[in-house]
C-alpha cells in the first residue's frame, strides 16, 4: 500500500448565495471536525448559474 507525506486532503463544497444557510452551516461544521482528525481542508462554494434561452 502506497503511504503519503501529507494528510488527507478534503474539499468541502456547499450552494448557497446566503450569508447563514443550512448548507454552509453543515459544511463548516463537518470541516471542523474533520479537520480535527488531521485532514487538510478547503471549503468553497458551488454555484451553477442557470440561463434560460
Amino acid at each position: 500500500m502506497k503511504t503519503f507525506d501529507h494528510p488527507p486532503r478534503i474539499l468541502f463544497l456547499y450552494g448557497s448565495l446566503r450569508e447563514r444557510s443550512y448548507s454552509r452551516l453543515l459544511a463548516e461544521e463537518a470541516a471542523r471536525i474533520i479537520e480535527g482528525f488531521g485532514a487538510e481542508i478547503k471549503l468553497s462554494k458551488f454555484i451553477k448559474v442557470f440561463t434560460s434561452k
